[in-house]
């Protein structure tokens, strides 16, 4: 049976809630990934069948009755059904869930209502917290069903139970729904590889791969600094220092903070030492800094202000933590040489990587010295470096039977899941100079099924705002093979309805690599018969650079020719040494 519908499973833990808009958006591309098909919401009325959190907490057997009784309930209105379970939409108290007795009374209403025949030709989708190890309990109870397609399961971590080609758009729903400032200062955060900071001693020299570049998230990093100055006056600092080495993203969001919570002085590092003379010992005094690595640096600084300023309280406040125990709001000691130890509070951990200068070849390519580029394309020296770091392997997404594919190319999907916002802000550039059409309203066009492309439009989408749509191989290849686009239209495909319904008529086209650029082309072709207005095509990687025209890359690069008895291509041993198993 087709599925046209879908609705909630009414259950839940306390007073059951209506979701808002921005739920109902998020449910909507969750029915959208598991149907593939973009399906009605049912908008039912129905009573929400709950139980107290405090009864379910002592009594986990107690949600088994209105657990089942709300699933039986769906099939009458929707032909798919989301029980949200879901740490982030915030609409049930997952704490319950986390328990293996609690999933095994889930698993048993579930199975039990799967097994009647109102939900025989019904699918239902279980949004679960972070998966877990108790999660297998679950999944063996629930095995028959997760294999028949009739169950999925998707946590807050973007796992899924059935296809790792969904992940990604899953990720990305979660990304849409997550609003809160630490969610946002997360998505928009930029790991730009490059060569940082050398140091250390001659023959031992090191350098720092990474460099943290928050400039794209100011005001979310004003909403977390307003909530770490706190609202009670009394327990605000007497002075705010702040200490930048290299970064300038952090002293207008934290001046801006400071005078939201009454003026507070606020002085940078360097100022602070040199004032401290003349200025009246502060009591309470918060030192806030872009980044805590190894925090041998910060304890120093910590030892001079304390030493200058003397202050009766300091407060250590990082913005991000190098290898922080939690992900998110934790704390880290760190210790001076003399021994004393301090805690560090953070917001965000994050990972750093260090490199011997030999290692990375610092002496060929150079320290990188422009910390916060604003450039639309990779040097060579930074594409083969990430190629190095995140390795190669063939070629997976391939256009056959139109040719084969390529034996070795760059491991795109991993060096996206680790630098796509570097990568995504750089093609964005490059788009922002092509339209003047503000983000939300240009559609991003890209091939259905590939990874590298699902995840460089997802990093566009969450960068920009843009909506994406996707067009099946089937339509593209059909096209390339001479078919006018107008036959390859159809109705009732998502697709079709998606490009016939926006409101923009501005399109940029996306796709990981350009070989002979016929995908590229037949796509600019399907989007010019639907009336669209093609402003910007964006790759990767190009393989045809000579023939780009109109086409942007970060890297255009021609691949040497075949010789006779050797491999077409070969990739050079650190990037072997790199590649994942």
């Amino acid at each position: 049976m087709s599925q046209t519908t879908f609705d909630l499973v009414r259950f839940g833990l306390g007073p059951g809630e209506e979701p808002d808009d921005r739920q109902r958006a998020f449910y909507a591309d969750v029915a959208r990934i598991v149907a593939g098909r973009t399906l009605r919401y049912a908008e039912s009325a129905a009573a929400f069948h709950t139980v107290a959190t405090d009864k379910a907490l002592v009594e986990t057997g107690s949600v088994y009755q209105p657990l089942f009784q709300a699933l039986m309930e769906l099939p009458d209105r929707a032909d798919l059904g989301i029980l949200d379970l879901s740490v982030s939409t915030q609409t049930v108290n997952s704490e319950l869930f986390l328990r293996p007795e609690a999933l095994l009374h889930l698993a048993s209403a579930v199975s039990a209502a799967c097994d009647t025949e109102q939900w025989a030709d019904r699918t239902l989708v279980i949004l679960l917290p972070t998966e877990q190890a108790e999660d297998i309990k679950l999944r063996e109870r629930l095995q028959a069903r997760l294999t028949s397609g009739q169950i999925h399961l998707l946590s807050d971590g973007g796992t899924s139970s059935w296809s790792d080609d969904d992940v990604d758009d899953y990720r990305s729903a979660l990304n849409r729904l997550r609003t809160a400032p630490i969610d946002l200062l997360e998505r928009k955060l930029i790991t730009r590889l490059g060569w940082f900071s050398p140091h250390g001693r001659q023959g031992e020299r090191k350098v720092l791969r990474h460099y943290f570049d928050a400039s794209r998230a100011q005001d979310e990093l004003g909403h977390l600094l307003d909530d770490a100055l706190g609202s009670d006056s009394a327990e605000r600092p007497d002075l705010v220092v702040y200490h930048e080495s290299v970064s300038n993203w952090l002293a207008n969001p934290l001046k801006g903070s400071c005078i939201s919570a009454g003026s507070l002085p606020v002085r940078s590092f360097s100022e602070a030492i040199v004032k401290a003379p003349e200025d009246p010992h502060p009591r309470s005094v918060l030192l806030v800094v872009a980044v805590v690595n190894t925090g041998v640096s910060l304890a120093e600084r910590v030892a001079t202000i304390t030493a200058a300023l003397r202050p009766t309280r300091l407060r250590i406040l990082a913005v991000l933590c190098v290898g922080g125990a939690q992900p998110r709001f934790g704390r880290r000691r760190i210790e001076g040489d003399d021994g004393t130890e301090y805690d560090v509070e953070y917001f965000l951990s994050v990972e750093q990587r260090t490199e011997l200068e030999a290692e990375c070849r610092l002496a060929v390519v150079g320290e990188t010295r422009r910390y916060e580029e604003r450039t639309n394309a990779l040097t060579t020296a930074e594409f083969w470096d990430l190629v190095r770091m995140c390795g190669v392997k063939p070629e997976d997404d391939v256009p056959t039977p139109r040719r084969g594919a390529y034996p070795v190319v760059p491991d795109v999907p991993r060096i996206l899941e680790k630098y796509g916002n570097w990568l995504a802000d750089k093609l964005w550039m490059f788009v922002r100079r092509s339209t003047s059409t503000v983000g939300q309203d240009i559609l991003l066009v890209c091939p259905e099924r590939e990874q590298g492309s699902r995840k460089l439009s997802n990093s566009l989408s969450l960068r920009s705002g843009a909506q994406v749509v996707r067009i099946p191989r089937e339509a593209i290849e059909k096209v390339v093979d001479g078919t006018a686009p107008e036959r390859v239209f159809d109705d009732a495909a998502p697709w079709c309805q998606e490009l016939d319904s926006v409101a923009t008529k501005e399109v940029v086209l996306i796709d990981e690599f350009v070989g002979a650029g016929d995908t590229i082309d037949a796509m600019e072709r399907i989007a010019l018969a639907k009336g669209l207005n093609v402003k910007a095509v964006c790759t990767l990687l190009d393989f045809a650079p000579e023939a780009a025209g109109q086409r942007h890359s970060l890297y255009g690069w021609r691949p040497p020719a075949p010789r006779k008895d050797v491999p077409t291509q070969r990739a050079d041993s650190d990037a072997e040494a790199v590649r994942r198993p």
